[in-house]
């Protein structure tokens, strides 16, 4: 997983990823991040291109409007969320 510069957008919407208790869809990135919904897209699809994320589509059909894309981290995506949010002493356990 290649390094990715950490901005503010993208530190809120992986914090809504990390706590959402499962998948969520950008409509709810932005809302549970604070963040814009354009500026929560950008996020995402770097998020997802640097291997933080992984994504579905709906099935077609399930609801009126276009399939909705679902994301979530990956377990090796979730690890360094909260080695940057908490430290991490080099083996996946937190310092402090």
């Amino acid at each position: 997983m290649a390094d990715l510069h950490m901005t503010k957008t993208r530190q809120l919407v992986l914090g809504a990823l990390l706590n959402a208790p499962g998948e969520l869809y950008l409509s709810e990135v932005a809302e549970l991040s604070g963040v814009p919904a354009g500026s929560a897209d950008r996020a995402l699809v770097d998020l997802l291109r640097h291997g933080f994320l992984e994504s579905r589509h709906e099935a077609p059909g399930v609801r009126a409007g276009r399939p909705r894309r679902y994301y979530r981290l990956t377990p090796e995506g979730a690890r360094r969320v909260r080695d940057l949010l908490y430290g991490s002493d080099g083996d996946g356990r937190t310092t402090g």
